[in-house]
């Protein structure tokens, strides 16, 4: 094997490591500029380096590492962990959110978040997004259940900027606009009534005037086929 496909096979792996899943669009748009990762990803599952669960809609599947590549990489053991119900939902809405969006970002492990806010934060996903060269920004994701109002969003964006306000070094990244809180929505319709209605509500609320507060469909097993058939129009 050459040392490039060797590069990306490792790059894929570290991936799944990262998020605890994959889809094949997503690998496809990461690593193969849209190309097809079939062979490969077969390739890694006969190697005994990755899994495949067909437990989506549609026959679908998801990847992640096997036991043994995650101990062998130094992940969680729960990246290896077969996922269902509310875990798969908020895995796939952070992967997407991360990886198929117009901004491109990167997920972070709990002990990344810490090392950089000097703040244990182990039940908020975060990841880092650059939206100018040679800065980055830092987003707590919350992944919003189908139960929550627009109103209540705002409730939770400006209860936990007041409490992250209390800690001196997650205030002075609120202060320089280098730290955000990112609202991943499930969104049923085809037109994201939903997201569109949270994002009005917050713009309305004036949290988004002085706060980075990004409001985005990302898909549960459920409204999978809908995101995907989405990038299809694209």
């Amino acid at each position: 094997m050459s040392r490039r496909k060797e590069d990306r096979d490792d790059a894929i792996l570290k991936h799944l490591g990262q998020y605890g899943l994959s889809l094949r669009p997503v690998v496809a748009r990461c690593f193969f500029g849209g190309g097809n990762p079939g062979n490969v990803l077969q390739r890694l599952v006969k190697a005994g380096k990755i899994v495949a669960h067909d437990q989506l809609p549609q026959k679908r599947s998801y990847y992640q590492l096997s036991p043994s590549e995650a101990a062998t990489r130094i992940f969680p053991a729960s990246r290896a962990d077969v996922l269902d119900g509310a875990n798969l939902d908020r895995r796939l809405a952070i992967l997407w959110f991360c990886t198929m969006g117009k901004q491109q970002r990167q997920g972070l492990l709990p002990q990344d978040v810490f090392a950089m806010l000097q703040r244990n934060m182990p039940n908020a996903p975060h990841c880092i997004e650059q939206p100018d060269r040679g800065k980055q920004r830092l987003l707590r994701m919350k992944v919003v259940s189908s139960d929550w109002q627009p109103t209540d969003v705002v409730d939770w964006v400006r209860k936990t900027i007041q409490e992250d306000r209390h800690h001196a070094v997650h205030r002075e990244w609120l202060e320089s606009r280098q730290y955000g809180y990112a609202i991943l929505v499930d969104d049923p319709s085809a037109n994201g009534d939903r997201a569109k209605a949270i994002l009005k509500e917050v713009k309305k609320s004036g949290l988004y005037r002085k706060n980075h507060v990004p409001v985005e469909f990302a898909p549960s097993a459920t409204t999978l086929a809908i995101a995907l058939k989405s990038l299809a129009k694209k």
